[in-house]
């Protein structure tokens, strides 16, 4: 098995130990699915790269947080609009977690990071989202890198009780976000034109592309992201 893995396993044993039953019972089988090539590229990152601070924006119960401190050994802030990581997790691995939305209070994020993660979270917008990933892409340094997943609507389809278009999403200021557990689903799922459209009109250059998709699982779209 890869060191990469080894790693990842540990985190997920630990992470595990201090959940709650969705974690142990669901989540923790199924996050690699929607991830899988992401660690990889980390892993490679930080054998050939000096990272100072990564940014885990939407960062649930902290699995990407944790191996980005295990393989950097650099400053993790972590992020999240609801509490999902315990604190035993946050003290042992030493990250820097905080509760806001990455929507609405990004300006409360100070400084610049030279690695962000984004994975699992764009499909959760309310706003459109090129708001939010040009916002991102301004607390990247210069040749900075983004790492996003979200489900390929392809296979996965589209959600029935969110936006029908991408049209129909406001944009950050336009209408007041609604409470989280008013909105905590879905709200859109993007197919590869779309989402090929928003990285570039949120001016990021394309770094890698793969489909995660082990077996028979709906393919969700792993990428890396470069400012400049």
């Amino acid at each position: 098995m890869e060191d990469w893995k080894l790693i990842l396993g540990k985190i997920q044993e630990d992470i595990e130990c201090h959940s709650i039953s969705h974690y142990r019972d669901a989540y923790k089988l199924e996050e690699f699915h929607y991830w899988q090539h992401i660690p990889g590229w980390m892993y490679k990152d930080s054998k050939s790269n000096k990272v100072n601070r990564v940014l885990d924006a939407g960062c649930a119960y902290g699995t990407l947080s944790c191996f980005a401190k295990k393989i950097y050994n650099c400053e993790v802030v972590a992020v999240d609009v609801q509490k999902y990581m315990d604190d035993a997790i946050q003290h042992n691995y030493d990250l820097d977690y905080r509760l806001l939305d990455i929507e609405t209070e990004i300006d409360k994020v100070e400084g610049k990071f030279d690695r962000i993660i984004f994975t699992e979270v764009i499909e959760h917008l309310f706003y459109n989202p090129i708001d939010t990933l040009r916002n991102l892409k301004e607390l990247l340094v210069d040749g900075g890198i983004l790492y996003l997943s979200t489900p390929d609507a392809y296979e996965w389809g589209r959600v029935s009780d969110g936006y029908k278009n991408i049209g129909e999403m406001p944009h950050i200021g336009e209408v007041k976000k609604p409470d989280f557990e008013l909105i905590d689903r879905h709200l859109y799922q993007y197919n590869a034109l779309e989402i090929h459209d928003i990285i570039r009109d949120s001016r990021f250059r394309l770094g890698r592309f793969r489909y995660s998709k082990p077996g028979r699982r709906a393919r969700h779209f792993n990428y890396e992201l470069v400012k400049g």
